[in-house]
């Protein structure tokens, strides 16, 4: 998530303004959480491989819940639930 710097609100990755008062997030900003949000997908997946799927899972649902337009979250999410038979989810 980004504060904003105008009244600290947490945004989600996917927003250019705050949704709460409409002042623009620095572009800089969400890149830099970004690629720190990726990061820690990429450390999620390793988990994954070495059979911590509970620990994969919440880092995936935390990452969605940052960043909801980030593909390799949601991607890391649906893999957890296949492994654990939840195919409906």
């Amino acid at each position: 998530m980004l504060a904003c710097a105008q009244c600290s609100f947490l945004n989600t990755l996917d927003s250019h303004f705050c949704r709460r008062c409409g002042d623009g997030l620095p572009a800089d900003a969400i890149e830099k959480k970004r690629i720190e949000l990726e990061s820690l997908v990429t450390d999620g997946g390793r988990l994954f491989e070495e059979g911590r799927v509970d620990d994969a899972g919440a880092i995936a649902d935390e990452a969605v819940l940052v960043d909801p337009a980030c593909a390799n979250a949601h991607a890391l999410k649906g893999m957890v639930h296949e492994r654990r038979g939840e195919i409906a989810r």
